[in-house]
């Protein structure tokens, strides 16, 4: 906490007053960060313009953007990740920008399912699986920047969503019993 205010050029009864801890000091780092990466993919979501899809496109290209692909980032999710297990308050954190995160993707995967004709899948479950998709990849980049570069990245996510919309849409309960 001494070197956090020393760098930040404040004083330890400043941190102390909105801080009670170096617990909530991590935990307001993790929510900020995991804000901050939110609102840039935000952005470029927003410069894509009204087209679902580009808006979709954007998103999975700002996932994969230098912002986040860097091994400082990594390593300090790694550390927020760990973390998680052992704090509600890292959980409660860690499940509400989850859960943004996969929100975000439910409106733009339900916007491109509007503009398809016969494409139907469940939107929750395909914001999970994309999610876990370029998490997966995301790992695997920041572990090894030479084993998957961004555009393969982007390239495997398009696939996926390719798989997704040209896939027969899944049959009701009632035709499953016939």
């Amino acid at each position: 906490m001494r070197r956090i205010a020393a760098e930040a050029g404040v004083s330890m009864g400043l941190i102390n007053h909105y801080f009670p801890g170096s617990a909530g000091l991590i935990a307001a780092t993790y929510e900020s960060l995991a804000g901050s990466l939110l609102a840039a993919m935000h952005e470029h979501v927003d410069r894509a313009g009204p087209d679902p899809r580009a808006r979709l496109d954007a998103f999975i290209a700002a996932y994969f953007s230098p912002q986040g692909l860097n091994s400082g980032t990594f390593r300090i999710w790694l550390v927020f990740w760990s973390l998680v297990a052992h704090s509600d308050e890292m959980r409660a954190i860690h499940d509400l920008t989850y859960a943004r995160t996969r929100s975000t993707l439910e409106q733009l995967l339900g916007e491109l399912q509007a503009t398809t004709g016969g494409a139907r899948f469940a939107v929750r479950s395909a914001a999970i699986g994309l999610t876990a998709l370029m998490d997966g990849l995301w790992v695997e980049m920041s572990l090894n920047a030479t084993l998957i570069q961004p555009s393969e990245a982007r390239a495997l996510c398009e696939d996926w969503l390719q798989a997704l919309l040209a896939r027969p849409p899944r049959p009701t309960t009632a035709r499953r019993r016939q």
